[in-house]
């Protein structure tokens, strides 16, 4: 008898805790670009235990123009089966972003089209962890990684995030 309740409290514990707390749900984040943007996104997440989580991604960034970015972003979940209090992953996604100019450009030269709408795409990737709190449907986060913008000025950028998973 002494075995089947062990079996079976170990069976509990293992629901109750074997996921990472912010796996599937919403989460809603801020964070910055290095240079000068800031930005706001959200995600809706879809596991896939015991390791990954996925789903579509959405970000508005200001300051120095407006980028609006819309795809699709994944996380690997490195320890996911264990209740430590940080459950760390890598980080990966992209999709599609549309930028619009802050206004400060200078005219172009006649005959040149001044185009204020800059169409494009993006992959990030990076690192993070999502600190499981016991007992809530809460899990705050950070991410820092690379963005890398595939528009007419292809370029990199470090980003950092903080938010909050929602779920479980």
């Amino acid at each position: 008898m002494r075995k089947v309740i062990t079996v079976g409290l170990l069976l509990i514990a293992a629901a109750a805790f074997g996921l990472p707390r912010g796996l599937a749900g919403p989460s809603v984040g801020f964070g910055g670009i290095l240079g000068d943007q800031a930005f706001v996104g959200g995600e809706i997440d879809f596991a896939s235990p015991p390791y990954i989580s996925w789903g579509p991604e959405a970000m508005l960034a200001f300051g120095g123009g407006v980028g609006i970015f819309g795809g699709v972003a994944g996380r690997v979940y490195i320890i996911p089966n264990y209740n430590y209090l940080a459950q760390p992953y890598f980080v990966f996604g992209g999709g599609l972003t549309v930028g619009f100019d802050a206004g400060d450009e200078p005219d172009p030269p006649p005959g040149v089209e001044d185009t204020d709408v800059h169409p494009g795409g993006y992959i990030h990737f990076g690192a993070g962890t999502d600190f499981d709190i016991p007992n809530t449907a809460i899990a705050p986060y950070i991410d820092l990684g690379g963005l890398v913008f595939l528009t007419d000025d292809t370029h990199a950028d470090f980003k950092i995030e903080l938010g909050v998973r929602f779920g479980k």
